[in-house]
């Protein structure tokens, strides 16, 4: 299951919470960013999908 959480409390912004999740994606995905561990990790697991874009 999951629920819509109003992130800037105008209506304006919102995130999907899944039930079994603790964070929301919004904060999940920031959070990833943040980790330059995971960005690593994901850098090299996409290298071939990241270079074609610069070609």
């Amino acid at each position: 299951m999951m629920t819509f959480e109003d992130i800037k409390q105008d209506g304006r912004l919102w995130a999907v919470h899944y039930a079994d999740e603790e964070l929301n994606e919004l904060d999940r995905v920031f959070t990833q960013w943040n980790d330059a561990s995971w960005l690593l990790n994901f850098f090299r697991e996409n290298f071939s999908d990241l270079v074609s874009y610069s070609k």
